[in-house]
């Protein structure tokens, strides 16, 4: 997935990016970073095929892609457990629907002799 996918499935989803400082990962901790309800519960994404993932993890660099774009921005202070929600922006927003407008374009080629 692109990053233009993830933001608009966050869109459409109406959820939140949940970034866990110290998520447990067997013995050791991690970070993760997944799709969430915007009250910190894990959010689960289904296919129409029927598979689904629960959490649904973004990786890094798109994360990170969009911090710096500023698609997204932090929803408030991190909770006591180390998990600190964002949402998306206005220019998150932007970008969806740019990137909807841009996939509904159809190129036909051009001919005289029609």
């Amino acid at each position: 997935m692109y990053t233009e996918e993830y933001l608009d499935l966050i869109a459409t989803s109406g959820c939140a990016i949940m970034f866990e400082k110290a998520a447990p990962a067997g013995r050791l901790k991690r970070e993760m970073i997944s799709l969430a309800t915007y009250d910190g519960r894990h959010l689960r994404v289904t296919t129409p095929q029927g598979f689904s993932a629960c959490p649904f993890q973004i990786p890094r660099e798109i994360f990170d892609e969009c911090l710096v774009a500023k698609f997204i921005e932090q929803d408030g202070p991190e909770y006591p457990d180390r998990r600190v929600l964002f949402r998306l922006t206005q220019a998150g927003l932007s970008r969806v629907d740019v990137a909807r407008n841009i996939s509904k374009m159809t190129v036909k080629t051009y001919s005289d002799f029609d």
